[in-house]
């Protein structure tokens, strides 16, 4: 049996499909800025990006983003 989405941490500078999870308190670089590859930010602040955003605490939303992603991509 093949697996249709594989969830993995890191792999940030890879050149697949990404979730970005960003929180604000920490004050590192939103990545989501220059990766064309990160599909959507989940962060705990409003952030004016292009790629759609989630609430950090979210877990139903963030379920139905994947979801969606998958129905998109296949």
């Amino acid at each position: 049996h093949l697996a249709d989405i594989v969830l993995v941490e890191g792999f940030k500078h890879e050149a697949i499909p990404k979730i970005e999870v960003y929180r604000a308190e920490l004050n590192r670089p939103l990545l989501a800025i220059e990766d064309a590859h990160i599909i959507a930010v989940a962060s705990d602040t409003r952030l004016a990006i292009k790629q759609q955003q989630i609430d950090l605490n979210d877990i139903d939303g963030m379920v139905g983003l994947v979801q969606h992603w998958l129905t998109q991509a296949h």
